[in-house]
C-alpha cells in the first residue's frame, strides 16, 4: 500500500479567492486550500486575460506557484502582513520560508510602481538556491467600493467610495491565515465532542460498544529526519492493529 493510500487526507477548498487579471506585475489569482493539516497557498497565472464579463480570464492551475504553511508559519506571515499595513516601507520584502518555497509581501514600488500597495509573491527555489518558479499577486486597491449617497428618486446617481475598502485583499488574506491557525487548535472540535460524547456513549452502549475502550488511540506521531515514520495504533475489541508508513515525502514540504 502506498504512502498516499495510508495517509489519505481530504482537501478542503477555501471560499477566499482573489484574482487580478489586469495587473501590470503578474496577471494572477490567489487561492487557498487545506490539506494534511497545512494551509496550501497558490498563485495561479493567467492563460487568457478575457474580454470583460462575457469572457472571464482563464487560469493555469497546473503551473501555479504553491507553498504549504504550518500553523506557526501561517501565524508568522499573518503578523508580517499586519506589520506591512502599518509601515509598508519598513516591512517590504518580509516573508516566511519552507524548504522549497518562500512567500513574501513587497511594496509595489519594488516592482517599479509608484504606490505602496501590497504584492504577495511565492518563489520556488532549486537545490542550488536558484529561483525555479515565481509568481506575484498584486492586491487590488481600486476594485471594491461602498455605495455613498443612494437616493430612491435617482437610483443611478450614487457615488462609489474606493478608499474604505482599498485594503480588502490583504485583510482577507490575513483573515484566511488567522482562521486556519486558530482552527488547528482543534478547540471547537473538542467542545463539540465533549458535549456529544454522553449521548453517543448511551447509543453505543445499547448496541454493545464501549466507546471508552474499543477505540483508544495508542500513538500517532512523526519522528524526525527524512526517514521519519508515522505510526498509528488503534485498539479494537482488545486487539491492537498498527500501520506504519514513510512520512518524509510530506515533511520535506513544510519544515
Amino acid at each position: 500500500m502506498s504512502y498516499q493510500d495510508q495517509g489519505y487526507s481530504p482537501t478542503v477548498y477555501s471560499g477566499y479567492a482573489m484574482y487580478n487579471p489586469v495587473s501590470t506585475i503578474d496577471k494572477t489569482g490567489l487561492t487557498f486550500s487545506m490539506w494534511k493539516t497545512t494551509l496550501k497557498v497558490s498563485i495561479i497565472p493567467v492563460i487568457e486575460s478575457g474580454a470583460g464579463n462575457d469572457e472571464p480570464a482563464k487560469y493555469d492551475y497546473r503551473n501555479s506557484a504553491t507553498i504549504f504553511l504550518t500553523p506557526s508559519k501561517a501565524h508568522m506571515f499573518a503578523t508580517i502582513l499586519k506589520k506591512f499595513k502599518e509601515d509598508p516601507e519598513k516591512y517590504s520584502n518580509y516573508g516566511v520560508n519552507t524548504p522549497q518555497c518562500i512567500i513574501s509581501v513587497d511594496s509595489a514600488k519594488t516592482f517599479g510602481k509608484d504606490t505602496n500597495d501590497p504584492v504577495i509573491t511565492i518563489r520556488k527555489l532549486g537545490d542550488a538556491g536558484n529561483i525555479e518558479l515565481s509568481y506575484s499577486y498584486e492586491c487590488r486597491n481600486d476594485f471594491y467600493s461602498s455605495v455613498v449617497g443612494f437616493s430612491a428618486s435617482s437610483p443611478k446617481d450614487y457615488k462609489q467610495d474606493f478608499e474604505m475598502f482599498k485594503n480588502l485583499d490583504i485583510d482577507m488574506i490575513i483573515e484566511q491565515l488567522e482562521q486556519y491557525y486558530v482552527a488547528m487548535t482543534k478547540t471547537i472540535a473538542f467542545t463539540v465532542a465533549h458535549e456529544l460524547y454522553p449521548y453517543l456513549d448511551k447509543i453505543a452502549a445499547k448496541v454493545g460498544v464501549d466507546l471508552s475502550t474499543n477505540y483508544q488511540r495508542k500513538s500517532g506521531f512523526f519522528t524526525g529526519g527524512q526517514q521519519g515514520q508515522a505510526t498509528n495504533g488503534f485498539q479494537m475489541n482488545g486487539q491492537t492493529t498498527t500501520q506504519t508508513y514513510d512520512a518524509s515525502q510530506f515533511k520535506n514540504l513544510i519544515q
